[in-house]
């Protein structure tokens, strides 16, 4: 798995969590979670981006127990993830080989946001932080939100 970052943007704060690796192939939201006030300046959204894929790159045992509590909504103070799913949009950076590509989600039924890959949006490797914090916050502001 590429190194990758679940972003949820939940009124006027982002959170972004890094996601790692589990043996099934899977993955689960990890921490730290950084959490940034909106709005922000593109170069300090990037530069928390950037901060949170450096984090992302680890595996961890399968987890054991269900349903799991987000880190986000952790960080968040939501008692529940319906709490928390509530007025919030999310999207999925994830650093490849040749590009970061910012996939937005969709909320789907339940409490629940399904991959949209068809809006995806491609980031130099070579991109400054304010780049792809631009993007980032392009394709947020895109996102529906649950």
């Amino acid at each position: 798995m590429a190194r990758a970052v679940m972003v949820y943007r939940r009124g006027s704060r982002a959170f972004l969590v890094p996601l790692a690796r589990v043996p099934s192939g899977g993955h689960v939201e990890t921490e730290p979670v950084h959490v940034i006030d909106l709005p922000s300046s593109p170069q300090h959204i990037g530069s928390a981006v950037l901060l949170a894929l450096e984090s992302s790159d680890r595996s961890l045992p399968e987890p054991r127990v269900e349903p799991l509590e987000s880190p986000a909504q952790r960080a968040a103070g939501a008692k529940t993830w319906r709490q928390f799913i509530k007025g919030t949009a999310s999207c999925d950076v994830e650093r490849q080989e040749t590009a970061y590509v910012i996939t937005p989600l969709r909320p789907e039924r339940g409490e629940s946001f399904g991959y949209e890959p068809e809006k995806a949006t491609t980031v130099p490797l070579d991109a400054s932080p304010a780049v792809i914090g631009a993007r980032l916050r392009d394709v947020l502001e895109q996102c529906e939100e649950h």
